[in-house]
């Protein structure tokens, strides 16, 4: 099937899953119920859908390949619950409801489906279980983002690396080995608000460096309030915002927007669409 689509290689990062194990051991982490929402992106020959099927879920399975679908189609006769889309998973409307995402997307769109899952501060992600490259699933979890929209999903969401996935597994084989990516909210920031406020601290941070914790929240807080905010969480006045962690960011956020809720944040413009 795939020497037929695209030939030996896979210079468009697609590597199909082959190992029904692996399959099945994502799906058992993303302890989906029966009648949950559940979107397989990137559904290719239904190596994941078969088994979401088998879970009693709504699955919706994303596909745009013409020859793909039409394979898809044929084993969803015997998925009465499984609903094939043909549509970019980059574009896809986002259910409005609470929704799932169990996916092999393409290895080179990780950094693109993550903006697209996580990147608004309103999204109704529950869940998402991802197979990616190993050094990407590395690089999202160090305990420190080296990048601002890392740090962005980072303040928000639990990143949670649970494994190594060998290449042996996929057709063709890629390069490195891969990794199951499990991403939940972390409960932490739970409005809206205070993703807005977030937003505003975290870009300043990024832009700054070398500024002290203490002289970015001044730019909102008084003196005295900036000192009563940083000793509630035990952080020191000289701290760095680069050192902080994202899930310290998330608390500081919270305070901050609990304690002085007459502070008007500026709202969140994605600088990523």
């Amino acid at each position: 099937m795939f020497r037929r689509l695209y030939g030996p290689t896979s210079p468009s990062g697609i590597h199909f899953l082959r190992s029904g194990r692996v399959a099945a051991e994502l799906i058992r982490r993303a302890e989906i119920n029966p009648g949950c929402t559940v979107l397989d992106l990137g559904a290719g020959t239904g190596a994941l859908t078969g088994q979401l099927a088998a879970t009693d879920a709504r699955v919706i399975a994303v596909e745009r390949d013409p020859d793909l679908i039409r394979t898809l189609k044929r084993r969803a006769i015997d998925w009465p619950n499984v609903r094939i889309v043909a549509d970019d998973i980059l574009g896809i409307p986002l259910p409005r409801r609470p929704f799932f995402v169990v996916a092999n997307p393409p290895f080179n769109i990780t950094t693109a489906m993550l903006g697209r899952l996580l990147d608004g501060p309103t999204s109704t992600l529950r869940q998402a279980n991802l197979i990616v490259a190993l050094p990407a699933a590395r690089r999202l979890t160090a305990p420190r983002p080296d990048r601002l929209r890392t740090l962005w999903w980072r303040t928000r969401y639990q990143f949670r690396l649970h494994g190594r996935i060998p290449a042996t597994a996929f057709s063709p084989p890629p390069s490195v080995s891969a990794a199951h990516l499990a991403i939940s909210p972390n409960g932490i920031l739970d409005r809206s608000g205070a993703q807005h406020a977030l937003w505003q601290l975290i870009s300043l941070a990024h832009r700054n460096p070398r500024l002290r914790l203490t002289d970015v929240i001044r730019r909102w807080l008084s003196p005295s309030a900036s000192r009563q905010v940083l000793k509630s969480l035990n952080l020191h006045p000289a701290i760095l915002a680069a050192a902080l962690l994202p899930e310290q960011w998330a608390h500081l956020t919270v305070d901050i927007t609990t304690a002085y809720p007459e502070i008007r944040w500026a709202r969140f413009r994605s600088p990523w669409r």
